[in-house]
């Protein structure tokens, strides 16, 4: 009898550990996630899919398709866009997915993106776009959506 006690006991502190655990692991940050954790659903696909559009005409500017912004002769200009337009925007587009917002929250975020590359791409075919302006540009837009989602 006590061997069967001990094994319970044993078996409910396993369970109630692995309960821990996982309540642990669903308290994520959307933040530093690289992953969405549910798919997007179909009616806010087309915002991310108008985010995108707008990511690979500014790659493909430069008539290469190559994950790169250039702004030629500025290497360090070039290397500033490609992160904050391409890889910051794509990462920004899994943390608003990944927020506990609800639809409209998400199509707010995501409109106000798009109308960030909007107006990049617009100062960019026009040889005006300044790198240090548009990384400043996304980088307060992730700021302000951690702001306001606290």
């Amino acid at each position: 009898m006590k061997k069967y006690t001990s094994f319970l006991i044993l078996l409910l502190i396993n369970i109630s550990q692995s309960y821990a655990q996982k309540d642990i692991k669903n308290k994520k940050d959307p933040f530093t996630s690289t992953e969405l954790w549910e798919a997007i659903p179909i009616n806010r696909q087309l915002s991310h899919d108008k985010i995108d559009r707008l990511q690979k005409q500014s790659d493909e500017f430069d008539l290469k398709n190559d994950n790169r912004i250039t702004i030629f002769k500025e290497k360090k200009q070039s290397d500033i866009l490609t992160e904050s337009i391409l890889n910051k925007v794509d990462h920004l587009q899994i943390v608003i997915e990944n927020l506990s917002l609800d639809h409209w929250g998400k199509i707010k975020y995501l409109s106000y993106l798009e109308s960030n590359l909007k107006a990049f791409y617009n100062d960019y075919i026009n040889g005006n776009a300044e790198a240090n302006y548009y990384k400043k540009v996304i980088d307060e837009f992730e700021k302000n959506i951690n702001i306001t989602t606290e």
